[in-house]
């Protein structure tokens, strides 16, 4: 490493993650009459040549993991066949309207939860309802986020015969004491099967991996790096773990002791600066290339999931992200919206009734800001991005602001293009945010958090 961790153009580093940037989701927007009438009115405006992606939640999973937020519950039978006829509705009543008959889906995610948790029945069911209820092009990715306590090899066959070609689970760490620490039951060989029997039936392969867990030191996370690369995954998703805020990381930390009879030591704000650039600098230096804050990958297999919905293109700028499932995002111009949640105590509220909002499940409702506002704050998420993206009026606006951070060496600029340095790596959330307007911070609070406040 450089020894970049040791520079401090900020204060305090700040943390806050794509899953609930309030850019891509409408944290405090709850959904009105009006806003839900217009949006389904839009949606039978056929748009000639748009372009989509599919994202489809399955909430359930064999246990609850204790650093995941997502929406999930344990699985059970029954759960599962009211899940699936209240998706397959979903899917009907989006697939009536024209614009998205008018769409193109050039990829389809299914994550969770873990989705392998499903029966044969159930996987089968929806990715045919998809495939004959939306035009799924011929090439496209079919993604699917699995977990090592669902594997099994039947069900890597059923996958590979319905047409998945891209598979994705969390590893987060190779090693046990951390593993154990944050209820992650599969032992490495277990691992080493899996990702074996994976390769064998010929999916693309994409880690998620994890630092700041407790008990993980730097020993433990390079170790981590250098696993996961030998087993020459085609991507890894590298996230820093995001406790909400510093009153849920100290419960988290109190839990944590509990549960393992003595003190866990969470790292420090310069322990994650140092993992950080180890992150960066162990992967590209093993042939990887960082394409986002989270994501590296071999040359040509960033995932294109990722690219569009990370805004790292220019398909980003005018395309369909169809959301279905519980407390699934979607973006669909001129809104971004997120469905109900299944986890609610008692409620499972994605099956509850929706006649108020015509049917759909929707909870939170936005319209968008400009392609090129978000472009701006989003830049330092994507590590480099197009100036033309960002257009001439918001160049002038903000360029007192650009120049002084090329002076302190956190960005860099090619003639067309802006780019983080390395240094601007460490501070990717602190640079995204000096572009945010006094809205956007307002919505930001809740989600931001400090390792130097925990």
């Amino acid at each position: 490493m450089l020894g970049l961790y040791k520079e401090r153009p900020y204060e305090k580093k700040i943390i806050f993650p794509m899953a609930i940037n309030p850019l891509l989701n409408p944290i405090r927007n709850v959904a009105n009459k009006h806003d839900v009438r217009e949006y389904v009115e839009k949606l039978d405006d056929a748009v000639p040549r748009t372009k989509g992606i599919i994202y489809i939640h399955v909430p359930f999973c064999p246990s609850i993991c204790t650093y995941c937020s997502y929406d999930r519950v344990k699985y059970g039978k029954d759960d599962e066949e009211d899940y699936v006829h209240h998706l397959l509705e979903e899917m009907n009543l989006y697939s009536r309207k024209k614009l998205i008959q008018s769409a193109g889906f050039f990829a389809v995610h299914i994550g969770g939860g873990t989705p392998n948790m499903l029966s044969d029945g159930g996987i089968r069911t929806i990715l045919n309802t998809l495939r004959n209820s939306f035009n799924i092009e011929k090439n496209a990715v079919i993604n699917v986020e699995i977990g090592s306590k669902a594997y099994s090899r039947e069900k890597l066959a059923l996958l590979k015969d319905l047409g998945c070609n891209r598979l994705s689970f969390g590893v987060q760490s190779f090693d046990p004491g951390v593993r154990k620490r944050s209820a992650l039951t599969t032992s490495n060989d277990g691992l080493k099967e899996m990702i074996n029997d994976i390769k064998q039936f010929g999916f693309d392969i994409n880690f998620d991996l994890m630092f700041g867990l407790p008990g993980q030191d730097e020993e433990i996370w390079e170790s981590d790096l250098r696993k996961a690369v030998e087993f020459e995954p085609a991507s890894l998703d590298v996230y820093c773990y995001y406790p909400i805020n510093s009153k849920y990381y100290s419960l988290y930390k109190r839990k944590q002791a509990f549960r393992s009879g003595y003190r866990v030591e969470m790292p420090n704000e310069e322990t994650i600066l140092k993992m950080t650039e180890m992150t960066f600098t162990l992967l590209c230096a093993n042939g990887y290339v960082q394409e986002t804050a989270e994501d590296f990958a071999k040359p040509g297999k960033f995932s294109i999931i990722k690219a569009v919905g990370y805004t790292k293109n220019e398909i980003s700028d005018n395309y369909i992200y169809l959301g279905m499932g519980p407390n699934s995002i979607g973006n669909i111009n001129p809104y971004v919206y997120r469905n109900k949640f299944y986890n609610v105590p008692r409620t499972k509220s994605y099956l509850s009734d929706s006649s108020e909002t015509g049917g759909f499940p929707i909870f939170l409702l936005r319209k968008n800001i400009s392609p090129e506002l978000k472009n701006l704050v989003l830049f330092p998420k994507v590590i480099k991005m197009k100036k033309a993206r960002i257009g001439h009026r918001l160049l002038h606006e903000f360029s007192s602001r650009i120049e002084d951070l090329k002076a302190r060496n956190l960005i860099m600029d090619d003639g067309d293009n802006f780019m983080l340095t390395d240094l601007g790596k460490l501070w990717i959330d602190n640079i995204s945010y000096e572009f945010m307007n006094a809205e956007m911070k307002a919505n930001f609070e809740d989600t931001i958090f400090s390792y130097s406040e925990a």
